[in-house]
């Protein structure tokens, strides 16, 4: 759009005249060179998106991909896209010294729910489609990792509404526990590329 700006300062007359022909014709290929240029670089900032996974299934054709966002310091979303299929996995992370055994008691049942909440005060609300229990994994030296894992399922339009607005908070429900988490500073934007990136 820079380069219309540019046009028009240079030669204020461009857009006002109707009676030059040859005006019009070079307004309206001027214009259809910046919507190119636009689309260009929508092109490219849809090339910068960075994947957990993007594989295509060799018997079915299937296309799947997955994109990681780091939500909190204690949680990570994994948001996946199966063919048009959209899920959310949750990894929540824990001290090395917690007892698995005892954290492994607490698993997602059917219907527990995963809440955010937006600046405005909407909630948007996923429940889980199964009874999940958590596998485990090394963090870091100091932490290990819940995983749980193909959780909730999640629509397009509800997705576009999390892509659209800020969120501020956060509440996963595992039975009777519950954990909550507010998103990391300026991650709200990193949280919006990435749902707009799973949805191409």
């Amino acid at each position: 759009m820079y380069i219309c700006n540019l046009i028009n300062n240079k030669y204020p007359f461009f857009y006002g005249s109707k009676q030059n022909q040859i005006i019009i014709k070079m307004k309206k290929k001027i214009l259809v060179l910046c919507i190119a240029f636009i689309g260009l670089l929508s092109i490219t900032n849809a090339q910068k998106c960075k994947y957990e996974y993007e594989k295509v299934d060799e018997i079915s054709g299937k296309v799947s991909k997955a994109i990681v966002n780091t939500f909190a310091d204690d949680m990570v979303l994994i948001f996946k896209n199966t063919d048009g299929v959209y899920s959310i996995d949750i990894k929540i992370i824990v001290g090395l010294g917690s007892d698995f055994s005892v954290l492994s008691n607490f698993p997602i049942h059917k219907g527990d729910s995963l809440v955010f909440k937006l600046s405005n005060n909407e909630l948007i609300t996923f429940y889980a489609n199964k009874d999940v229990i958590p596998t485990s994994g090394q963090n870091s030296l100091v932490s290990i990792y819940l995983l749980y894992d193909d959780v909730y399922s999640i629509s397009k339009e509800e997705l576009t509404k999390l892509s659209t607005g800020e969120i501020i908070y956060l509440r996963q429900f595992i039975g009777k526990s519950e954990f909550s988490a507010k998103p990391k500073s300026k991650e709200n934007i990193k949280f919006q590329q990435a749902i707009n990136c799973l949805m191409q």
